[in-house]
Parts: C-alpha cells; structure tokens; sequence
C-alpha cells in the first residue's frame, strides 16, 4: 500500500479549509496509507497563530479588557480547531528548511485541495507546487487559486512547475482555461470539492455528530462575503415562523433578535447545521455540506467586484438549484428541494472525481 502525503492549509483556522482537508484525507485512506503534511507555512503560522510586535501585543490585551467574554469565545474556538486535528493523521512536523525530507519519506503527494496557488494566502510559497519531491510523485486534487491569477507568479517559473506535475485536477471549472492560457501543454481536469467525496452518513458517524430529536427551532447564519439581504431575510422568516437565529461568528456587536455563535470549533459548526431548519449562507462549504445533509439552503452571491461567486454559481447550476438564491427581502421558504435529484448528481460528480483520485494513486 502507497504511503500518501496531502499537503493544505490544515492549520488555518477556517471551517472550509478543515473539512476539505479531513474529506480529502478519509477518501485517500481508502486506497492508501494516507497522512496530512503538517507542514509549517509562515504566511499562514504568521496571519493565524502569531501576534508579533508590542503594538499588536498591547492591542490584544485592551480588547480582552474591553471585551473579555467575545474574546474568550474566540480563545475557546481557537482551540476547538486544535482538538479536530485529532481526526487527521497527521506526518512529523516541517517546514520550509526540511521540506525535501518528506519525497523520501512518501510514495506520493496531492497539493490540495483548498487555495493552495493563491500566492497572498500563502505568501508566495512555491512549496504547494510540490518542487521538493520527485517529478511523478506530483499531483494535484482540486487545488485552487482562488480569486488569483497565474499571473501573480513568475510565469516561467510557474509554467516550469506546472510542467512537471504528473496529474493535475482543479477545483473551478475556470482554472482549467486559466491554466491552459499559460501552460497549453497540460490538461487539467476539474474535480469535485473534497467534502463532496463523503456521503452524509460518513460525516455523522466518523465525526460523531448529534442530530436531536427535541430541539428549538433556528436558523444558521454563517457569512464570509459581505451581504445585503441575507440576515434581514432571515429575520422576516424567523419572525413569521417563531424561530431563533444563530449567527456563526456574529462578533462584538449584539441583537436581540440573533444569537451569536462565536466560540464554535467544526465539530459545533456541523452540529448547529445538522440541526436547523434552514441555513442562509454566502459560504460554498456551508451550501456543499447543507446539501449532503439535505437541510434546506439559501445563499446569496457577494456584491463584490472580485469575488468567489463562480464556485457558488457552478455547484447550484451543477444541481439545479438556482431558485434558492436570495436576490430579494421576504419570508419566502422554499420546500421543493428534490433531494433525489439533488443527491443523483453529487453522487455521479464523487464517483467521477473518487475514480480519478483513485487512478492517480494506483498509476
């Protein structure tokens, strides 16, 4: 069996980049020897974990003492991320200064998934092009360069890179022309978000997650794009129904109307999901992950001039449901979900992007 090494954004403290490194890793482990690089990014260790210089120092300390139950909320979410690494199985540590060790410790690498290529969250670490490890022990699987350009980069040394990959998938449908523009010589192939390898019954059972019987009745908030009809939405359908809303990482400021949720690791994020009765979201991994769990969704795409709206766009088309979108303020719940459909066309998306996975670590 292949000893198989993943590298991604493991320890960034983001929902997304914690499931799809978990789903990656699980899928993987069904035909190999799987582990996660616990490799050392500075960028991401800097923007994470460091709080460097006295300025930053002292700005911390004035806002535990102005704020001390928000930012001991965010303390017990901090370590909440810590304690899922538990569900990884995880290499030694590396960094930058050991990287090479690993291509003789490992049959096999995927960069991937998550924005590996994107060279701001990175911090222009080539290390996610895999160039420490030997030419056919390189592949990719749905990496991204988010809202990057291949251009961001030193195109002959991006060109070189790409060049030497064995196997290439991308995540956007967009990335294939993108990086075909720069390098025709290769053809990518777009795959499947990791999350959606899993089936709904791997996630509850592998992560213990607890869906009540009795329960109040709420809706899930999460956001990471800036909206404009996505909460007050949500307020006109929990005031017509009688419900509650929980807001992931609301923040400081409070409403009476909104519970916020500002201390939830991955494991409480799933469950407060798992047990809505609808979820309104700007985020791609929270509509993903709603519709293996068949709650009822409703997103909003960022009014952004750059944004991420594409991934969006690309999985409501890919399971027609492009209705769900919220382009308007009312209290319009939806309860036409054709879950088989919906279900059918995940399920033909993981059996051709796990068939691939699979060919890749065999070949």
């Amino acid at each position: 069996m292949k000893k198989v090494a993943i590298l991604t954004f493991h320890r960034a403290l983001n929902y997304g980049a914690k499931y799809q490194a978990y789903a990656l890793l699980t899928a993987v482990n069904k035909y190999s020897d799987g582990y996660v690089l616990d490799y050392r990014c500075e960028q991401i260790e800097q923007f994470f974990y460091k709080t460097s210089g006295l300025k930053s120092r002292i700005k911390k300390m004035v806002k535990w003492m102005l704020f001390p139950t928000y930012m001991g909320d965010l303390k017990k979410r901090e370590n909440r991320f810590r304690e899922f690494d538990r569900f990884y199985k995880l290499s030694r540590k590396y960094t930058a200064r050991n990287i090479e060790q690993a291509d003789s410790e490992y049959d096999l690498f995927f960069t991937g998934s998550d924005q590996v290529w994107n060279p701001i969250l990175s911090g222009n670490d080539v290390n996610y092009f895999l160039p420490f490890c030997e030419k056919e022990k390189r592949n990719s699987y749905a990496a991204s360069l988010g809202k990057a350009r291949l251009d961001d980069f030193n195109k002959e040394t991006i060109k070189q890179l790409l060049m030497d990959f064995k196997n290439i998938t991308v995540r956007e449908k967009s990335m294939v022309n993108e990086i075909k523009r720069v390098v025709p010589q290769v053809n990518p192939v777009p795959v499947c978000d990791p999350v959606f390898l899993l089936e709904a019954n791997e996630w509850k059972n592998n992560l213990n997650l607890e869906e009540q019987t009795k329960k109040q009745k709420y809706i899930f908030i999460y956001i990471v794009a800036p909206e404009t009809n996505a909460v007050k939405k949500a307020k006109k359908i929990a005031e017509k129904n009688g419900w509650g809303i929980k807001y992931i990482d609301k923040g400081r400021k409070k409403q009476k109307e909104i519970e916020a949720v500002n201390d939830a690791g991955p494991i409480e994020f799933l469950n407060l999901m798992l047990n809505a009765e609808l979820v309104i979201t700007t985020s791609f991994h929270a509509l993903a992950l709603s519709l293996i769990f068949h709650k009822p969704v409703q997103y909003e795409l960022s009014k952004e001039r750059v944004n991420a709206n594409s991934r969006l766009i690309d999985l409501a088309t890919s399971v027609n449901m492009m209705k769900y979108e919220i382009t308007e303020i009312n209290d319009d719940i939806y309860d036409d979900y054709n879950w088989k459909e919906i279900d059918s066309k995940i399920g033909d998306m993981r059996s051709a992007s796990i068939e691939l996975l699979n060919k890749m670590i065999d070949d």
